[in-house]
């Protein structure tokens, strides 16, 4: 399942059934349905009059832009090189100045919206090659078994999952493990290695899904207060960092475990970049 809106209409992908609905958020009732023919959408946004949709149609082009209100004859982008596009990815939009951006997973171009079209804007390589100059099949069935050998180990896979904040881009690799972080304006590149990161649990979901970096560069990010946070919290209470105690106990004391709350929590921290 996955959901976008626009001023009036949630868009709402219903996977296991093929379709996507149509909801009026005035009116609070459904009012079209669109039956798919072979394929689901696993994710979409909806942007500038039109609905982006990241598709299991591998043969015509994984990508739609759908650009009226019947479904009909949708635009279709990205059939070759094939992709593996097995499992959603975790969050492949960015919005940034008013343009959309889209990264797929286990493909190596972030694309750019312009004009009801799709435009390559960068892509991810090094000096050991591109994930679209292997031969992808072998590749996958090498990745997926873990069975990757010396040169496979060097290419560069994105996650799915782009951020873009205040001119920084920041794009989840599964291979090398990590976060990738673009200063464009800058034009400065590096890594982030999220077991580096003291107390990241605390901080964000494991797609560092940050909201905003203010002029003094604070990140501003999410989280939840689920188990995997009280027991990051434990281990931190016995930390050094005095003022990171002071306001896990203040946050503990209002919110204990178990005590259902279920609402994300805006957490302000920085990192050196």
């Amino acid at each position: 399942l996955d959901f976008t809106v626009d001023n009036n209409y949630l868009y709402i992908s219903e996977m296991g059934n093929l379709k996507i609905l149509k909801y009026d958020l005035h009116k609070r009732q459904m009012v079209k349905e669109w039956k798919l023919t072979g394929i689901s959408v696993k994710s979409m946004i909806y942007h500038k009059n039109k609905l982006y949709c990241i598709t299991t149609d591998r043969d015509n082009g994984f990508i739609y832009i759908v650009n009226n209100d019947e479904f009909k004859n949708p635009k279709k982008f990205i059939k070759s090189p094939p992709t593996f596009n097995m499992i959603a990815s975790p969050k492949p939009f960015s919005l940034y100045r008013d343009s959309l951006f889209i990264n797929v997973g286990f493909t190596d171009t972030i694309y750019f919206a312009k004009k009801g079209n799709l435009v390559p804007y960068c892509t991810f390589t090094n000096s050991f090659g591109a994930l679209n100059n292997t031969q992808l099949e072998q590749f996958q069935s090498d990745f997926f078994s873990r069975n990757l050998n010396k040169e496979e180990r060097k290419i560069v896979i994105p996650a799915g999952a782009i951020n873009i904040v205040q001119g920084y881009w920041f794009i989840v690799m599964m291979q090398p493990l990590g976060i990738c972080v673009w200063n464009k304006e800058k034009n400065k590149v590096f890594m982030i290695d999220k077991g580096k990161i003291e107390n990241y649990s605390l901080l964000t979901n494991k797609f560092l899904d940050i909201k905003y970096i203010d002029n003094s560069d604070y990140i501003y990010t999410t989280t939840y207060l689920d188990k995997s946070f009280y027991k990051a919290a434990k281990q931190a209470m016995q930390s050094s960092n005095n003022s990171l105690k002071t306001a896990l106990r203040k946050l503990i004391k209002k919110y204990p475990e178990g005590s259902g709350f279920e609402n994300p929590v805006i957490v302000k921290w920085k990192m050196n970049m």
